[in-house]
């Protein structure tokens, strides 16, 4: 199985536009051939809006889940809808501080048709200032709230459940590592240390892509710090085959953040 992460920036001021972005995410997406997507910042006034919105680019091949809260999930889930049977999930605003109440997670349950292996998956996306300890404790209480659905599942399911998502906060990040510390209190592992060789390019740039007036994005730069992530709870439960981050030209121009990719087998 394969998993795709990115906050694919869609809040932002009425003077942006998502221009070819969505298109370069396909493109990215149809290379990589992921089981799974998972988006930040999937707003549903920009990235789902018009001919070009990611749900219509993605329909062909995956399904959204809880297509009912598509007009409000800023952290949906697409799965390849041939492939898995949505078997429960739930969308979820975080509680405190919230901007757009964009700050939340999609949860689901999900079968393979073929094997009958049953996988959770969890989109979220954390508070996102750091100007102080309110900042902190509004980041460790979503961390609370995840982990409060993670022990749903695996109290019901009992089976292997990813987190990934944009933490706003990282193991070397400018915001601190505070809340990836906490999500690792927790008993969350980082997939990246699941692998014998240990990846840790960046995720995130400070600088975002240059568009031209007609909203055609390029010159995207190199990531420079980390907030975004994939856990897993369980990890007894799956076999790790490979973690990596995409910074092609395409990934850094259709966002200031590179998508996350995790490929592992259930066992």
């Amino acid at each position: 199985m394969k998993i795709y992460n990115q906050n694919i920036w869609g809040n932002f001021s009425d003077k942006e536009c998502i221009g070819n972005r969505n298109e370069l995410i396909k493109e990215l997406i149809s290379d990589i051939n992921p089981d799974f997507c998972c988006f930040q910042e999937c707003n549903p006034s920009t990235s789902k809006k018009g001919d070009n919105s990611i749900c219509v680019l993605l329909e062909k091949e995956y399904s959204e889940v809880l297509p009912q809260y598509s007009s409000k999930n800023f952290t949906p889930i697409f799965y390849k809808k041939e492939k898995f049977r949505y078997l429960c999930g739930d969308y979820v605003v975080f509680s405190g501080l919230n901007d757009w109440n964009s700050k939340s997670f999609t949860w689901a349950v999900f079968e393979e048709l073929s094997t009958g292996d049953k996988i959770a998956v969890i989109s979220t996306h954390f508070w996102w200032k750091y100007t102080g300890e309110e900042d902190n404790l509004q980041r460790r209480d979503n961390a609370k709230e995840i982990m409060g659905i993670v022990k749903y599942i695996s109290a019901t399911f009992n089976i292997p459940i990813l987190i990934c998502g944009d933490l706003n906060s990282g193991h070397k990040a400018k915001q601190g590592p505070d809340t990836y510390n906490t999500m690792l209190n927790y008993g969350l592992k980082d997939v990246r240390t699941l692998l014998d060789d240990y990846y840790d390019a960046d995720t995130c740039s400070s600088i975002y892509p240059k568009h031209t007036d007609t909203g055609y994005y390029y010159d995207g730069v190199m990531p420079d710090f980390t907030i975004d992530y994939i856990f897993i709870y369980k990890d007894e439960k799956i076999k790790a085959l490979n973690f990596e981050v995409i910074n092609t030209q395409v990934a850094r121009d259709s966002s200031d953040h590179s998508p996350l990719i995790f490929d592992f087998e259930i066992i």
